[in-house]
C-alpha cells in the first residue's frame, strides 16, 4: 500500500473529510484530492506534515512499513 492509499485510509478511519484535512494540514483539498486519487505523488514535505497529523511515521504513510509507530 503507497502513500496515497495510506492517506485516504487514515483519513477515513478518523471520520474526517478532505476539506477538514485541508484546513487542518494547510494542504489544499484538491491537491489532497489528487494524492487520493494516484494522480500525483507526494512530496517529502507534504509527506511529512501529513505523516504528523496522523501521528504515524512517514516510512508508514509513505507505505515502506507496515507498523504506523514513529
Amino acid at each position: 500500500m503507497n502513500a496515497m492509499n495510506r492517506t485516504k485510509k487514515l483519513r477515513e478511519e478518523k471520520g474526517i473529510k478532505l476539506v477538514e484535512l485541508s484546513k487542518a494540514t494547510n494542504i489544499h483539498r484538491s491537491t489532497l484530492s489528487r494524492y487520493e486519487n494516484h494522480i500525483t505523488e507526494i512530496g517529502s514535505k507534504k509527506l511529512f506534515e501529513l505523516a504528523n497529523y496522523f501521528h504515524v511515521s512517514m516510512e508508514y504513510l509513505g507505505g515502506y512499513r507496515d507498523e504506523r509507530n514513529r
